[in-house]
């Protein structure tokens, strides 16, 4: 009784902590819902374009890897966290760079098979974002990739692929930045 006391103590007096970058708060543990299990931390980045900072990722996972080519191959659940810092991003700009990224990773045969998903992907955004807003993908198994601003859903874009894809964009060959996809693997 004593020792699961003392225990619990340790526990309430020293949470599981997470992290801070920048101001943004990355929980070390979630889950996407309920029956989904728990995600860590993996890592997290700081994307800067010129001088401006642009947005704070995170990315978690079943298991911590740092390993751009298991974590593509991994078929769990996943989230992939983005921050916003700057003041307003159009929804034309962020599906640009996106589609961008998606060019950037996949080949012309690759793209075509994805290309219903990439569309559907695109026709979610529609507002203007800003800062602090918190764009959400969580790759749930069987489901698809939730899109999610500020906790409100946008829609689901189905298949592994699709979020392999989406993925490739911030850890790929050709990632958005290099020290982004450093960052998200915990190096």
């Amino acid at each position: 009784m004593r020792s699961y006391c003392l225990s619990l103590l340790l526990v309430l007096a020293f949470p599981a902590a997470g992290k801070e970058v920048l101001g943004v708060e990355f929980d070390e543990h979630i889950t996407l819902g309920p029956g989904q299990p728990t995600l860590v931390l993996n890592g997290t980045a700081v994307r800067r374009k010129q001088q401006y900072t642009t947005y704070v990722a995170g990315l978690y996972l079943a298991i911590r890897n740092d390993s751009a080519e298991r974590v593509l191959r991994d078929l769990g659940p996943k989230r992939l966290l983005l921050c916003l810092q700057m003041e307003a991003v159009e929804a034309s700009a962020l599906i640009s760079a996106m589609n961008q990224g998606f060019a950037l990773n996949h080949s012309r045969d690759e793209l075509r098979v994805l290309l219903p998903q990439i569309a559907r992907f695109n026709q979610l955004w529609g507002a203007t974002l800003k800062r602090g807003d918190r764009l959400r993908f969580d790759y749930v198994p069987g489901e698809g990739t939730r899109v999610l601003v500020n906790d409100l859903s946008l829609g689901t874009v189905p298949g592994a692929e699709f979020n392999r894809a989406l993925l490739k964009t911030f850890i790929g060959p050709h990632p958005v930045a290099r020290n982004v996809k450093d960052g998200l693997l915990g190096f």
